[in-house]
């Protein structure tokens, strides 16, 4: 059963390190993302990263990107429609090349299975 719908997570990292926008706890539980939004607040061009982890102890790598260095010019935001499903222990994670320079917002479904 669907208990929310629309903007599900939003992250504006204040540096270049990894930050978590969403994860999964509950058992039962699953997020569907339906779609992602960058906005570059800055008047140069940057660079995103996005992850889904698994696990507490899995690290961002190239393995389990999403996109990686993908670039966006400044003052633009990119946005994409996709399908990814996160269920209990996954996370998503997104890297910004500059401290407080984009602006992340994921639009979706959270479900948990009736009890």
């Amino acid at each position: 059963m669907i208990v929310s719908r629309g903007l599900i997570g939003q992250q504006n990292p204040s540096g270049t390190n990894p930050a978590e926008v969403l994860r999964v706890y509950d058992k039962g539980m699953r997020i569907t993302v339906r779609s992602i939004v960058i906005a570059n607040v800055t008047g140069g061009g940057l660079a995103f990263r996005v992850f889904i982890l698994f696990g507490s102890q899995q690290s961002v790598g190239v393995g389990n990107a999403l996109y990686y260095d993908v670039a966006i010019a400044a003052n633009t935001t990119f946005q994409e429609n996709i399908e990814w499903v996160l269920g209990q222990n996954q996370s998503l994670v997104v890297r910004s090349s500059a401290g407080n320079g984009l602006a992340f917002s994921l639009f979706g479904e959270v479900e948990k299975d009736d009890e």
